[in-house]
């Protein structure tokens, strides 16, 4: 897996968004909206964090406009946090 070497911690979270179901593959838009997406923070050790994230745009098809890199407000454990997440490339 692209991130077994660089997690550090793990917590179930919350974020403003919606799911798109007319995909074949899942896919989120996240806006200020009064749904929640339900899912997982990742803390990354910080020595990994550029080379994982370069990994992970790859992976989600950054370059090729598949999904953008946004960042987000996440609830986890009772506390906000701030987190990027991958958001689908054709939003509006």
């Amino acid at each position: 897996s692209i991130l077994r070497r660089a997690i550090i911690r793990r917590a179930p979270a919350r974020a403003s968004g919606r799911l798109l179901d007319a995909l074949a593959f899942p896919a989120a838009i996240f806006d200020r909206c009064e749904e929640e997406i339900d899912g997982e923070l990742v803390w990354l050790n910080p020595t990994r964090f550029k080379v994982t994230m370069a990994k992970l745009d790859d992976y989600e098809g950054v370059t090729e406009n598949l999904y953008r890199r946004v960042r987000i407000r996440a609830w986890s454990e009772d506390h906000e946090v701030d987190a990027y997440a991958y958001e689908w490339g054709h939003a509006t």
